[in-house]
């Protein structure tokens, strides 16, 4: 037993998994497990990984798997987790030094806590960060504060560096869903709908480390109206009476806005049409931020001016 598992899955990361690594042996606080789950990866990510915790003094584990996406590799760690607490870290992130110790503190100030998530910055090369230095803030949030703040893109949590109670995941049969696309999103909707308190410290402790090869770079539509059919099964049956009104909708304008940076009208026009952007845009109509009814009135006017609004900033 340990006080957390830290689970990476790892794919196709060779150029960026040391540093990931050597931001885990600079961790102040030291009783946790690392689980390497490796799945599939056509590199040398695990040998790389391995090379660079040899010497250390840190227990780790490399569970193996055919390629099946990150949120299925994330599953297999937890269930090979023996840690109280779950630290989901992308094989390419890297955290700061007190990012466990300072967490870990808040579930004892905190104990009726179920998550603890924090502040994050995006990283643009293979550096590593410090976190701007501010002076921090610690706020603990309900169920429903939690999801009225997600919903409107008012808390920002990312899966990968927020801490779990692997119990309360265990008691909810909270599991990623293997999608390729917005997964992280989804699941964290699941943890929202059942959690009873939430902490979050304004401390920045994550550098979320963008590069040409991310997910969210370059990904298919197929992969996205696959997602679609998911998430329209499952988001009935989670969060409270806004989540199930406005979130798929919601989430279905984020994707055309994503789409529209990358597309024409036409290949844009095609995917908006597989993911029955009018009939949501009609939803968000009555959205509870008026920017997002914006866009929803655009979107019910005509699709072309939609594709207009959304391609705003676009680069050529």
């Amino acid at each position: 037993m340990c006080k957390v598992s830290v689970v990476i899955p790892v794919y196709g990361v060779e150029a960026y998994i040391t540093h990931t690594m050597q931001s885990l042996q600079n961790q102040t606080f030291r009783d946790f497990e690392i689980i390497l789950v490796d799945d599939g990866s056509p590199d040398q990510s695990i040998a790389v990984a391995k090379a660079a915790l040899e010497n250390s003094d840190l227990t780790y584990r490399i569970l193996t798997q055919e390629n099946s996406g990150q949120g299925v590799a994330r599953n297999t760690g937890v269930a090979a987790a023996k840690g109280e607490w779950i630290y989901f870290l992308d094989s390419d992130d890297v955290i700061q030094p007190q990012t466990l110790e300072r967490m870990l503190e808040l579930t004892e100030e905190y104990p009726a806590a179920d998550i603890v998530y924090t502040d994050y910055q995006y990283v643009y090369e293979d550096v590593f960060r410090k976190g701007p230095v501010t002076e921090e803030k610690v706020t603990a949030f309900t169920r429903e504060e939690m999801l009225e703040g997600f919903l409107l893109r008012k808390k920002v949590v990312l899966v990968p560096g927020t801490l779990y109670r692997k119990s309360f995941l265990e008691d909810n049969n909270i599991r990623h869903i293997g999608i390729r696309w917005s997964e992280d999103q989804l699941f964290m909707w699941n943890v929202l709908s059942y959690v009873k308190q939430v902490v979050h410290t304004s401390r920045v402790l994550y550098n979320y480390f963008r590069h040409p090869g991310s997910t969210m770079s370059a990904t298919p539509t197929g992969r996205v109206v696959d997602a679609y059919a998911v998430w329209k099964e499952t988001m009935p049956r989670l969060g409270d009476e806004n989540t199930k009104r406005f979130a798929l909708a919601r989430w279905v304008l984020g994707c055309i806005r994503v789409y529209a940076q990358r597309s024409n009208y036409a290949q844009w026009k095609g995917l908006a049409e597989s993911l029955e952007v009018t009939k949501h845009m009609e939803v968000l109509l009555r959205f509870p931020s008026w920017p997002v009814r914006v866009f929803a009135l655009a979107g019910v006017a005509n699709k072309r001016l939609l594709y207009w609004l959304c391609s705003v900033g676009k680069t050529k």
